[in-house]
């Protein structure tokens, strides 16, 4: 088991590739949050609101990242 962890470790991987399988990690969680803020558009509404002077996009990338409180704070309003 340790010799299959040392080989693995061993490997040699290029800063692009890592960048590759970030990006490729991260789509379904930011897909799931514009999903998310798409079926939840008053969030959106309010924290366009709020941040009336902000940039609207910037508001919309705040709520995909932090879809997982959105549907929290849904369910602690109910």
């Amino acid at each position: 088991m340790l010799d299959m962890l040392r080989r693995f470790l061993a490997l040699e991987v290029s800063i692009g590739r890592l960048i590759e399988v970030a990006v490729w990690a991260a789509l379904p969680y930011l897909l799931v949050g514009a999903v998310v803020v798409g079926v939840r558009a008053e969030e959106l509404q309010h924290q366009q609101t709020l941040h009336a002077d902000r940039d609207q996009l910037m508001s919309f990338g705040v709520l995909v990242a932090g879809w997982p409180a959105v549907l929290f704070a849904d369910v602690c309003m109910e």
